[in-house]
């Protein structure tokens, strides 16, 4: 992430609803795209749709932000083998034990993006730039904090450093 200027304003959760639906397009490349459409029950999409398993729902690539951003508790996602297709888990599904060490794990995830953000002298208002392969999305420092609170990615990885 490097620092950059946001052109719109958005809300901190559109923001980070927005750079996890480009987390969700990026590591999808790596996925099995399948030549055939498939039933629902084998949980594989068209492309230019997500379906989020089990029985999440679906999206299609431009609404996957809003989809994402209107969650009502954080949730954890991992990718599957085949494109289109991500595993869902909200927060608010599981147990008090499972709950309680998910949001540990939001929590490390987060005391990393502050650790991060004191090494390298990074100023509570700055927009940053989260880049993923070929996208680049400007917004500010609050925005990241929120995705790091409300999004947890299974085998993403995530680093803040200096553009210089």
């Amino acid at each position: 992430m490097t620092a950059g200027s946001r052109p719109t304003e958005k809300s901190d959760r559109e923001l980070a609803a927005g750079l996890a639906a480009a987390v969700i397009r990026f590591e999808g490349g790596a996925a099995h795209q399948l030549g055939i459409h498939v039933s629902h029950a084998r949980a594989t999409a068209p492309i230019g749709i997500y379906r989020f398993v089990p029985a999440a729902g679906e999206s299609s690539t431009e609404g996957l932000p809003a989809f994402l951003g209107a969650l009502p508790s954080p949730v954890f996602l991992s990718h599957t083998a085949l494109r289109g297709a991500v595993a869902f888990t909200l927060l608010t599904d599981v147990d008090v034990a499972r709950r309680a060490r998910m949001q540990e794990e939001l929590n490390v995830q987060r005391a990393h993006l502050e650790s991060r953000i004191l090494e390298l002298g990074i100023e509570g208002t700055t927009d940053v730039l989260p880049e993923l392969e070929s996208e680049q999305h400007a917004v500010p420092l609050s925005a990241v904090r929120l995705w790091c609170d409300l999004f947890r990615f299974e085998q993403v990885g995530m680093d803040v450093g200096s553009a210089a």
